[in-house]
């Protein structure tokens, strides 16, 4: 890994054409205080940020993605920690996830429009909705 980083992220958009998105509750098993995020995490030393989807996403979800689309990939400076970089992936929700059996936390499904209003989200994550909501037209392509 870079050294410029102090870790690298893989972190899954559950998306559908109906402009719904899934997310994760944390408000139960937060790891830092958030309330809510966005499903995946760091990416293990050796993994690449496919490899390190796949792998966040089975322990979860149960889910074994087949064909995560990388749409950005993100510098953040993370207060206490330093920068990471963080890779989104489109993930279809029609692709078969039971959402009803969230190891960690819990799962909503919600309109994007409504997920912007949402109070509790973490700046960083209304930024990448933000972003998914302008690029809405090029992202309805990848599901």
């Amino acid at each position: 890994m870079d050294k410029k980083y102090f870790r690298i992220f893989a972190l899954a958009l559950f998306l559908d054409k109906e402009e719904n998105i899934v997310i994760q509750d944390r408000r139960t098993h937060s790891k830092a205080g958030e309330k809510y995020g966005i499903f995946g995490g760091g990416v293990e030393e050796g993994e690449s940020s496919v490899e390190g989807l796949k792998r966040e996403l089975f322990e979860e979800l149960g889910y074994s993605v087949v064909d995560p689309k990388l749409w950005k990939t993100k510098e953040i400076q993370i207060e206490g920690h330093g920068l990471g970089i963080f890779h989104y992936f489109i993930v279809p929700i029609s692709h078969g996830v039971a959402f009803n059996e969230v190891k960690e936390g819990a799962a909503i499904k919600m309109k994007l429009d409504q997920l912007l209003t949402l109070e509790g989200l973490e700046p960083e994550d209304k930024e990448v909705f933000e972003e998914v909501k302008r690029a809405w037209d090029d992202i309805k392509l990848m599901l």
